[in-house]
């Protein structure tokens, strides 16, 4: 919902009018690349925009939004009465952890005035390393971001986070009155004026919770072992004659080939046989496994064991 919520505000500041009268005839687009996770689309079509008007931008080889090419998208549309609603950019890419240059896509808003949302629900955590923060360079000029905690952080779900740099612009699109509700403490202090959800769980406790218990320290140490984990795991990788690495990982996300098999099969065969729960995805054509570095109490050790089971049910299936 946070996805969502942030491209509301995109299009209510594109239309301020699109909240209480819908749609004015004016085809209204959102830009996203062609890596965004797939709740761009559901938000989309929610928010009466429709997915025919998410603009899937391409991205370089390594899955990172192609600037050049949004701003010669906008440009098109603008020129063919669209109304530019969004960008989203995507920090931490599901399939390959591609982070889309900030900076360069927020000069092709700031050039246009549309909003900016960037969607950190994987890699907004990156933030909390003080080496690594950098694969966030620019986030400083996002309108809104989406931030995940269940995820890479580790809360329990759900705990998914808003932040917004305009204070107002959250209250103006989802606020609705009534009076049967609210009718105490300051506006300030009342949540369902600023949320989709009026009843709802205390989320943030946990985020809160977790918070006290590690620290900013805490934070960056867990990371930091999240990150040794996606090395030790793509340096096994190329040094194996059994698999391919699809690239060296920015993030925590290990995409790699393996010869002679079917990925498919045989993730469902780790899978059914509880040696792994493992998933695959397509990179550049072909269907690799992806490997996702996000428990910090798994130990080298327990890697190499994965790999070797992943070898050893390679044999069985090519030997079949």
């Amino acid at each position: 919902m946070a996805n969502f919520v942030g491209m509301m505000m995109g299009r209510d500041r594109a239309n301020p009018s699109f909240r209480e009268h819908g749609s004015d005839g004016r085809q209204h687009t959102f830009y996203v690349s062609d890596q965004s996770h797939y709740s761009v689309d559901k938000a989309a079509a929610m928010l009466g925009v429709g997915r025919a008007n998410v603009r899937k931008i391409s991205s370089d080889n390594r899955g990172r939004m192609n600037a050049d090419d949004l701003a010669k998208v906008i440009e098109t549309d603008i020129a063919n009465g669209c109304v530019p609603c969004a960008v989203i950019a995507t920090c931490g890419t599901t399939v390959l952890g591609a982070f889309d240059p900030l900076k360069q896509i927020a000069s092709v808003c700031r050039k246009h005035d549309i909003w900016l949302h960037a969607d950190g629900a994987f890699g907004g955590p990156a933030l909390l390393h003080r080496q690594h923060r950098d694969l966030l360079d620019g986030i400083e000029y996002a309108d809104s971001l989406t931030w995940d905690a269940h995820k890479v952080m580790g809360v329990p779900l759900t705990c998914s986070m808003l932040l917004c740099q305009h204070q107002g612009k959250l209250s103006k699109s989802v606020q609705q009155d009534a009076e049967y509700l609210f009718q105490v403490d300051h506006e300030d202090l009342n949540p369902g004026l600023r949320s989709i959800q009026c009843g709802r769980r205390n989320d943030a406790f946990k985020l809160w919770a977790a918070w006290q218990a590690l620290g900013d320290n805490g934070w960056h140490q867990r990371l930091e072992q999240q990150f040794k984990l996606a090395t030790f795991a793509a340096d096994y990788i190329e040094q194996s004659p059994n698999f391919e690495l699809c690239q060296r990982p920015d993030y925590l996300t290990i995409c790699f080939k393996v010869y002679g098999v079917d990925v498919v099969e045989l993730c469902e065969q780790l899978h059914v046989s509880g040696e792994a729960l493992i998933g695959h995805a397509n990179v550049r054509g072909d269907q690799v496994m992806r490997l996702v570095a996000v428990n910090p109490e798994i130990s080298t050790s327990d890697l190499q064991r994965l790999f070797e089971n992943i070898v050893a049910k390679q044999t069985s299936i090519i030997s079949a």
